[in-house]
């Protein structure tokens, strides 16, 4: 592999938005297996990243940890990533990792339950600290709960992978996390009969469904009537409050695609009291494109990222974020209220999202002719770009060789920034882990 891309030190004192020396030496991190979907700051400030072996159906996950330098953390299955399947010899990728206070490791991801190669479910592991499994968690430390209501749906989304003989592949990041009032809540999507539904779960610190949640622990979001024939949902990433659970992603109408906000009781029923029926969306230009990522900007407001389109620019998106007040208002406070779209290199899009102590927000995400690039860029609390940050003006960019996939990030307590991910090369994937001065 020619690596000329991730093999340039920075100076002794970059700026903020770019390499950080004191993470492997300057350099992008590649990591074994083809992808890293996830990554998550635990005890002494220590990198632990999720992914998987293959892109294809003979995947395992894959657990990595790093110390803040870059080098493997020996106390961690002795320095080595953890290889595992969420049930013996099923096919198997994680989307998303947490570090519990106890510094636990939690893994959410899915699993295909054969003969239908088409289908899979919803997946969980728990890790002690030294990388072995948490025997006390489901069974063998590996949860796949599973529930009548999504019989024969689908959590799977296939494409095509370079480096895969098969013609496809299962794509990551379809399943989101979050961990509130001692209860684990899960969401994904699936496609039943054309239209897009999102899926959510409840399960409690054993990995077992939570009965007083939804139907016996799951729940089912669609669009209500009259419009479930022509609004689809696709919103799955997730955020829980004390009252609610939201949702962030996107409504088809007339195939395009309308940034929407979803509110649900915490019994996981769809809040029909939030926006129209349980929905915020604008069917006209300003509201056209998705959310990829959603956070908490404060204790007041949320903030989605994702691609969005504008009547000047309807054949090509751009990276957009937007935020509202937990009522479902648009934040007068973030861009008058109106939805961002930053223009970086033709075409971009936001992957990813945090919001840093100082209520600046950092996004990752991708841009270029071919996606080519890495971007990562810093918001002030405003919306307006942070000028400081990056050689662009609020804005930095890595190539990335010949395609850049799917990225994640997560914000250190020093604001240095981590970013992971996966790119391609002459048809082969490498997934990689960088830190950014913040």
């Amino acid at each position: 592999m020619d690596t000329d891309n991730s093999k340039t030190t920075n100076a002794a004192s970059p700026r903020a938005g770019e390499l950080d020396p004191e993470f492997n030496n300057g350099q992008i991190l590649i990591l074994s297996g083809t992808d890293a979907t996830d990554v998550a700051i635990g005890p002494g400030n220590k990198l632990y990243i999720v992914g998987g072996t293959a892109l294809n159906a003979s995947s395992q996950y894959l657990i990595t940890v790093l110390n803040p330098d870059g080098t493997p953390d020996e106390t961690f299955n002795n320095g080595s990533s953890v290889t595992n399947s969420f049930v013996p010899d099923l096919p198997s990728l994680a989307d998303q990792v947490h570090v519990l206070p106890d510094g636990k490791i939690l893994i959410l991801g899915r699993v295909i339950i054969p003969p239908d190669v088409m289908v899979s479910n919803f997946a969980l592991a728990r890790y002690l600290p030294d990388g072995t499994p948490d025997l006390s968690f489901g069974v063998n430390g590996h949860s796949v709960p599973l529930h009548e209501d999504f019989d024969n749906l689908s959590l799977s989304s296939y494409n095509f992978a370079a480096d895969s003989p098969a013609p496809k592949y299962l794509e990551p990041g379809q399943t989101s996390l979050f961990l509130h009032g001692g209860r684990t809540y899960i969401s994904g999507f699936t496609v039943r009969e054309g239209k897009a539904l999102t899926l959510l779960m409840c399960l409690d610190d054993l990995g077992n469904l939570v009965q007083d949640f939804g139907n016996k622990g799951g729940s089912i979001i669609e669009h209500p009537k009259p419009y479930p024939d022509t609004h689809h949902v696709n919103a799955r990433s997730m955020l829980v409050t004390d009252r609610h659970i939201y949702l962030g992603g996107h409504i088809q109408y007339n195939q395009k695609n309308y940034m929407a906000w979803v509110r649900v009781h915490l019994n996981g029923q769809l809040d029909l009291s939030f926006g129209a029926g349980g929905f915020v969306f604008d069917f006209d230009d300003k509201g056209r494109g998705t959310f990829n990522s959603i956070t908490f900007r404060n204790d007041l407001t949320l903030v989605g990222v994702g691609s969005g389109k504008s009547a000047a620019t309807r054949l090509t998106s751009h990276g957009m974020l937007a935020s509202i007040d937990k009522e479902g208002s648009a934040d007068p406070n973030f861009n008058y209220g109106e939805p961002i779209l930053s223009i970086m290199n033709g075409s971009s899009r936001w992957h990813d999202c945090a919001v840093q102590p100082d209520g600046r927000i950092v996004t990752c995400g991708s841009s270029g002719k071919n996606e080519e690039l890495l971007i990562v860029g810093r918001y002030q609390p405003d919306g307006t770009f942070d000028a400081s940050f990056g050689k662009n003006h609020g804005w930095n960019e890595y190539p990335m060789k010949d395609e850049m996939f799917l990225s994640a990030l997560t914000v250190q307590q020093d604001h240095a920034i981590v970013v992971v991910g996966r790119f391609a090369e002459n048809r082969r994937v490498f997934p990689f882990v960088l830190r950014l001065k913040g």
